[in-house]
């Protein structure tokens, strides 16, 4: 008899823990779409797009492509994704086509506009689209892309629409 009472207790314990670890891995946030922000001027306004390193480049030809950076500089561009709720955005990835480019880094940016390092990506761009993938739950209320040319002897130029793919969504 004690033998079963042993069996009836540690079969219990098994499913009790096996409830509590279940309920602890539940997700409570709704899943999200990511969709490229880029492409709707209510989502990411040109006011939103900037060029610290590169002011007199026109913002809607870095949006839409055909901006043209200076010979041999390292440009930056600093994106603000934060939505009317004041959320920092969930970023998905972000692809510049681009001609002259040897390595692009995007740098998420904290609402106290902290660089965070931690979650910062660097690709090599073998062709012309420069293209970065961050992993889940990487946010971010800006994001500073970096373009590091393969040729300083030749300007960057953009030649598409840069997409910055997020979730954009303010919850309910």
């Amino acid at each position: 008899m004690h033998a079963g009472r042993f069996l009836y207790s540690a079969v219990l314990f098994c499913v009790t823990s096996l409830a509590v670890f279940a309920a602890g891995n539940v997700r409570t946030t709704k899943e999200c779409t990511k969709t490229d922000g880029m492409k709707d001027a209510q989502i990411i306004p040109d006011s939103s797009i900037t060029s610290p390193t590169s002011p007199s480049v026109d913002v809607t030809q870095i949006r839409d492509g055909g901006a043209v950076f200076p010979t041999g500089q390292h440009p930056e561009i600093v994106i603000n994704l934060k939505q009317p709720c004041k959320i920092e955005v969930e970023i998905g990835s972000v692809t510049v086509p681009v001609y002259n480019i040897g390595t692009i880094t995007v740098i998420p940016i904290d609402s106290n506009g902290n660089e965070k390092s931690s979650d910062m990506v660097t690709q090599f761009v073998p062709e012309n689209i420069a293209s970065v993938t961050f992993p889940d739950d990487v946010r971010g209320a800006k994001i500073k892309i970096v373009l590091t040319p393969s040729d300083y002897s030749l300007p960057i130029t953009t030649n598409g629409a840069i997409e910055v793919r997020g979730c954009f969504v303010c919850p309910v």
